[in-house]
């Protein structure tokens, strides 16, 4: 899942979509592509105003430049990604939308996102109560609930994956089950950034898909996947004699849930031979 945060800034977006496309092809590894994108909050939880005006001329010209740019409009963005796609998708190449997160998107922006997602089908990728700082403004922002607030606009669905998800609360995970929407947990990332476990076992209770990802912070910053449904699985499969789930069910779990969130077909189990053909096999004589 490439949620793209961070162009280069060397050449047109699209440019770069196609090498990064191409570098994918070139290896034989399957991408989901979505171009993160924000259009409010882009300092603090609220009116930067007071920050900047806390700092030196220079600095607040710095910042104003660097972070303070003019918002991404919903058409803009949705061209955007009309563009992207048809540039690059393909078989192993999944164009999506990529909203940053709730606190970082204006209703407007959510609701044209979750439109557009309704009329081409097309995924959604978008991070969700990462922190305890998130959490605290969401329950300020959307004092109703954002889970009812994302649902109302139409973005709970299972075309939609949450990243994080570590402040979830219990009814927020029923919503996000009964959507069909998925968590992909990153769990070193947010080791790294103390930011929480995360409900992972409780979401999984509920019904709620949940995937494995890295976020760009594996363990030891090698992008094992593999360790991570480890580390995944040692800490929320539970303790004792009670076991959430066992290790083969958080592995069709896990990779089913993640081919989901990548538009990758099928749920990744490996089909079992015929028994009759094994039963066909030649046999070694005994000695």
């Amino acid at each position: 899942m490439v949620h793209y945060t961070r162009p280069s800034g060397t050449m047109p977006i699209v440019e770069e979509a196609r090498a990064i496309a191409k570098a994918a092809a070139d290896v034989g590894v399957r991408i989901a592509f979505a171009p993160a994108v924000k259009d409010m909050n882009p300092l603090v939880y609220g009116d930067e105003t007071e920050v900047l005006d806390a700092l030196p001329e220079a600095t607040r010209a710095l910042f104003r430049e660097t972070f303070v740019r003019p918002p991404t409009s919903p058409e803009s963005y949705l061209a955007l990604v009309d563009e992207l796609a048809e540039a690059i998708s393909g078989p192993f190449v999944d164009v999506q939308y990529g909203p940053a997160g709730p606190q970082w998107c204006s209703p407007a922006l959510l609701e044209a996102i979750a439109e557009a997602s309704a009329r081409t089908g097309r995924r959604v990728h978008m991070h969700l109560l990462e922190t305890e700082r998130q959490r605290l403004w969401a329950d300020s922002a959307h004092p109703d609930g954002i889970a009812p607030f994302l649902d109302g606009l139409g973005l709970l669905s299972e075309r939609l994956t949450l990243a994080h998800c570590v402040c979830a609360r219990p009814d927020e995970l029923d919503l996000i089950a009964a959507s069909g929407a998925r968590i992909v947990t990153n769990f070193s990332s947010n080791m790294h950034l103390r930011s929480g476990l995360g409900p992972i076992a409780e979401a999984h209770r509920r019904g709620v898909r949940v995937a494995v990802g890295v976020d760009g912070a594996a363990l030891d910053e090698d992008d094992d996947i593999l360790r991570e449904m480890r580390l995944v699985h040692g800490v929320h499969a539970g303790s004792g004699l009670y076991a959430n789930w066992t290790p083969a069910e958080f592995l069709a779990l896990a990779v089913a849930s993640g081919r989901a969130a990548v538009g990758a077909p099928g749920d990744g189990a490996r089909a079992r031979a015929a028994r009759g053909f094994l039963r066909a096999r030649p046999r070694r004589a005994r000695p």
